[in-house]
């Protein structure tokens, strides 16, 4: 990722980049179509729509497409996918796949232990590789990260979307990249830009800015300014929008209906991102009734090319999310998506542990002309572009290559901890407030379980040190809300204590909650809720005498919680979803 090693080397590394990228140098809508058809060619709404038919290659193969496929296919292949490797350091396995060209490697928990092994992986990976390579993860901030301390731990988008503040989203994306590009990662994949429309979703949630288009956009550009400031490509995702949905894509077949009309909103955010000079843009899995014909948006040509590409404007780099999820693979092979995708439009596919099965058949699709010829160079030159707008971040960003903890960590976290503070917000519970260190308090933590699989399997830590440290009298349980009935002491406990503090982590997803919130009610002790991740378990939990969001349980945030809590600081936060419980959503599926 330092070099274009196999690019086009008259392109050379721009001085500066530009806000429009001239991705073919071609006038007219077909320049940027992605293999010939017409966006209504689709299968019939009806049933599992089946994948557009491969054109017949035709007209003159461009000379670049010729000097990039001849002889070299299975490169060529390789650079149009993202994928993984095994353990933290490099095995024959991922020696091979370097060795054949992939275009990324997308890192996940089990490649990272600590800074100094993952400065050594990702200087293995480019010292491998035969070809340009971006090395990518998942560092969202809040629940979702791949890499814990000593990176700082920043809180969630919907945190910041609590702040309102442009100002401190750039600083805290800034820092967070600062970190990254420290560890040699060049491309995370974020920020969120689904709307949260409904507080439902069990895969969105705390991740996005807030329910607010404009809120969303504005945030999503200051993060976008923010990464790129340290030298990292972000990627907004997922487009053309997860907020309106109440199932996980990464688990279900997932349809929106409603249209244009539906979809208005969250699109919003996506352009305000592409007018911000996104470089890549991440496409969902979702079905969007009126808009994809039928088909999930990453094998949608209509969503790609008519909706990204010619209405947004779009014209760097389109990513799908990853090919391993169900809402894709209905019905399908991985190669199957993975090939439809590219027709379809998409520039870089994300096959992840299929890797092996995906690339002879991308192979073939190049070999056998399925994949058009004009469609390739402009991929090509996408990949060129994008090489060398990161050859040129590691430039200007090379005195920044030290440890993360000698890099302005201590400044991060205090860029952690102002977001935190100004993000608390109390819903409710004034009068009690606030709490003194002599007051005797039961903690109840519902633990960190993996919801969804984007969240990483260690979770968070436990949250009681923190408490103990502020509220010395504090007694602490964590327990799932379906096993409190296995507590019988429980209710003892709640009755000796000043102060029942009830501490969720997306608690509304759980059934068995609300009987556990009814139950330390029935102590005749004041109950506190604080919903560490979405502010939603304020609205669809019984009412309590306190209910406080704190948008993530990184350490920052605690502390930002406890310092309200007990009246050294102030609850300025505002919650970016509304808190009232919705009607039923008849646009979802």
């Amino acid at each position: 990722m330092t070099g274009d090693a196999s690019g086009d080397t008259g392109q050379g590394v721009p001085a500066q980049e530009p806000p429009v990228l001239d991705v073919v140098g071609e006038t007219g809508a077909g320049t940027l179509d992605a293999s010939g058809l017409d966006a209504g060619s689709h299968a019939p709404s009806g049933g599992t729509a089946a994948l557009p038919a491969a054109p017949r290659p035709g007209g003159r193969t461009p000379a670049r497409v010729r000097a990039a496929t001849r002889g070299a296919v299975p490169a060529l292949a390789a650079r149009l996918a993202w994928g993984v490797i095994d353990g933290e350091h490099l095995d024959a396995d991922a020696e091979d796949l370097l060795d054949r060209g992939i275009g990324g490697i997308v890192l996940f928990s089990r490649n990272l232990r600590d800074p100094g092994q993952i400065r050594d992986l990702t200087a293995a990976i480019r010292r491998r590789a035969s070809g340009p390579v971006h090395i990518a993860l998942d560092q969202e901030g809040g629940h979702v990260v791949r890499i814990g301390e000593p990176l700082t731990r920043f809180p969630s988008a919907m945190a910041l979307g609590a702040t309102r503040s442009e100002v401190l989203t750039f600083a805290a994306a800034k820092a967070s990249g600062e970190e990254l590009h420290a560890l040699g990662v060049d491309v995370v994949l974020a920020p969120v830009l689904d709307v949260a429309t409904d507080p439902r979703n069990p895969t969105v949630g705390a991740r996005s800015f807030g329910a607010d288009p404009d809120l969303v956009a504005r945030l999503g550009i200051a993060t976008l300014l923010g990464y790129r400031a340290a030298g990292i490509t972000a990627v907004p995702k997922h487009f053309p929008g997860h907020g309106r949905t109440s199932l996980d894509s990464h688990v279900a077949s997932v349809r929106v209906t409603g249209g244009r009309v539906a979809l208005a909103s969250d699109l919003v955010p996506f352009h305000a991102a592409v007018g911000a000079g996104a470089r890549i843009v991440m496409v969902s899995h979702i079905v969007y009734a009126g808009v994809s014909n039928g088909l999930p948006a990453t094998l949608s040509q209509a969503v790609m090319h008519g909706l990204l590409r010619r209405e947004l404007g779009f014209e760097g780099l389109v990513l799908t999310d990853a090919m391993v999820m169900d809402a894709v693979l209905d019905g399908r092979s991985p190669a199957e998506a993975c090939v439809g995708a590219l027709l379809a439009g998409a520039d870089v596919v994300m096959p992840l542990e299929p890797q092996r099965m995906v690339l002879p058949a991308i192979e073939r699709a190049i070999a056998d002309g399925v994949l058009g010829t004009r469609r390739l160079e402009a991929t090509i030159r996408r990949l060129d572009h994008l090489d060398a707008l990161t050859a040129a971040d590691a430039e200007r960003h090379v005195g920044n290559m030290g440890a993360p903890e000698g890099s302005g960590a201590s400044s991060h976290r205090d860029v952690a901890l102002a977001v935190a503070r100004a993000s608390m917000t109390l819903v409710r519970g004034r009068r009690l407030l606030p709490v003194t260190s002599d007051t005797s308090v039961l903690l109840v933590e519902q633990p960190s379980e993996r919801r969804s699989p984007i969240e990483d399997d260690r979770g968070s830590a436990s949250v009681a040190a923190q408490f103990r440290a502020v509220l010395p009298r504090t007694r602490h349980v964590a327990v799932e809300p379906a096993r409190a009935a296995s507590l019988p002491w429980l209710d003892a406990a709640a009755r000796s204590s000043d102060l029942v503090v009830l501490a969720t982590r997306d608690a509304f997803l759980d059934p068995a909650a609300p009987a556990l919130v009814r139950r330390l009610q029935a102590s005749g002790r004041p109950v506190a809720l604080v919903a560490m991740r979405s502010p939603w378990d304020c609205a669809a939990l019984p009412r309590t005498d306190v209910a406080i969001a704190t948008y993530a349980d990184v350490p920052a945030s605690m502390q930002a919680l406890l310092e309200a809590l007990t009246g050294s600081a102030a609850f300025p936060g505002r919650a970016p979803i509304p808190l009232e419980r919705p009607q039923p959503a008849p646009a979802v599926s």
